[in-house]
């Protein structure tokens, strides 16, 4: 009787194994893949925010050497708001070094295009410098194994 019992518990516990052990792995391997698709998504999102500022920083430059200083001040106007938004929500820490030292152009940028003042284009020239080495560092991702 003991030895049926024991039986009994060792095939118990062979099938509870057989069971559970390609499941664990299986599980195990899903959350890793879950993990990268994190950090890609991630990556993703911090190239689409530098590829909009880059957008609006881009026609912000259009317009002011256009001289068109009011339409300027409009992307410039919706620029830096992104940017404080971006700011806020970013995870990248080089992207956010950048976001910092943009915002701080706010008041000056703004300024300027309210006084037509065409010297403007340099700062906004540097800002667009600064998103695009972000943005090619962006797009370095490491390659897929």
């Amino acid at each position: 009787m003991k030895m049926k019992l024991m039986v009994g518990a060792i095939l118990l516990l062979t099938g509870f194994l057989v069971g559970f052990l390609p499941e664990y792995s299986s599980v195990r391997a899903l959350r890793q893949d879950l993990v990268k698709t994190d950090v890609e998504r991630a990556a993703n999102r911090s190239k689409l925010v530098v590829s909009h500022l880059d957008d609006l920083a881009s026609m912000m430059y259009l317009e002011a050497t256009r001289r068109n200083y009011g339409s300027a001040a409009d992307y410039s106007t919706r620029f830096f708001d992104n940017v404080g938004q971006a700011l806020n929500t970013q995870s990248d820490p080089q992207l956010a070094v950048v976001l910092r030292e943009t915002v701080t152009l706010r008041d000056k940028v703004t300024s300027q295009l309210a006084q037509g003042n065409p010297d403007v284009t340099a700062d906004i020239q540097s800002t667009l410098e600064r998103l695009h080495k972000v943005s090619e560092q962006e797009l370095m991702l490491p390659s897929k194994q």
